[in-house]
């Protein structure tokens, strides 16, 4: 098992409030800055499902998870940290998002990812792939504890030698892949939020797979921390596999499904299974 990319973007404050958490974008001098009020301050979701939170612009948030500033009210960029030593790779995230009416918002995330094999370099797992993916995101407050954020997503592959463990053999010859995933966001307190995911990855597969997820997160003074984990897998795998594989380490196959070979390696993608950390960790300022 491989960690996985994008653990996205968060943020801490130090104020309480009982306002309920605003998807609204547009600057309110009433409003707390996000950067010292808990109750404001913008998470970014899972690996996958991201959401439409944006930092304050001039504020900014760093730590082993990523690196990000926000430019405008409708603007975040930055760069994913631990992709550079944990996936050698360089890359830039970012986020705009709009207010559609006082409880919905649309946004959109790229995130651009070019491994460089002289970059921390390891004798093992030398990641070789160059990516992009595009999100268009929705975002909807139901009420003061329930948000959801749903993410249609299209990631294109320029190389996909060795890719990160969310690009999954689609026993085909095409360079993308489609995903459908919600996140459900349930507001504890100020201080506390849970998250579940439940998603469809590799629309496009000959193999489908399901997207599960679940997170805890604690809002400090100043950080943030989430706890949590995500799988995906074959519904064959998730559901009634007596034998659960993780073929990006444990079996080779082109594309096709064909091994080195030339033996048919597709039955045991039906039974395709991995696990990604759904940890952050950041320092907001």
């Amino acid at each position: 098992m491989k960690y996985i990319i994008f653990l996205m973007m968060i943020i801490s404050t130090s104020a309480f409030t009982n306002e309920s958490i605003s998807t609204n974008l547009k600057p309110n001098k009433n409003i707390i800055p996000s950067s010292r009020n808990l109750k404001y301050k913008k998470t970014s979701g899972h690996n996958m499902a991201s959401n439409t939170y944006l930092l304050d612009a001039g504020s900014c948030a760093a730590g082993p998870y990523s690196a990000i500033c926000g430019v405008s009210p409708y603007l975040t960029i930055g760069t994913i940290t631990w992709l550079m030593w944990d996936y050698n790779s360089y890359n830039f995230i970012a986020r705009s998002a709009y207010p559609i009416n006082k409880n919905s918002t649309i946004g959109a995330q790229v995130i651009y990812i070019k491994s460089d094999e002289n970059l921390n370099p390891s004798e093992f797992y030398i990641y070789q792939m160059e990516t992009l993916r595009s999100q268009a995101i929705f975002t909807t407050e139901h009420n003061n504890t329930v948000t959801t954020h749903i993410n249609f997503i299209y990631e294109y592959f320029f190389e996909e030698t060795f890719a990160h463990s969310l690009r999954r053999n689609p026993l085909n010859n095409q360079p993308y892949q489609f995903t459908l995933s919600s996140l459900w966001e349930f507001e504890v307190n100020d201080q506390t939020i849970l998250q579940t995911e439940l998603g469809a990855h590799g629309l496009n597969y000959k193999y489908p797979q399901l997207l599960i997820g679940f997170s805890y997160g604690y809002k400090f003074k100043n950080s943030y921390l989430q706890i949590g984990i995500s799988m995906n897998g074959t519904p064959y795998s998730i559901l009634g596999a007596s034998e659960r594989i993780d073929t990006q380490t444990g079996v080779y196959a082109n594309n096709k499904g064909r091994g080195l070979d030339g033996t048919d390696q597709s039955i045991q993608m039906k039974a395709d299974f991995d696990m990604h950390p759904e940890i952050q960790y950041q320092y907001f300022f």
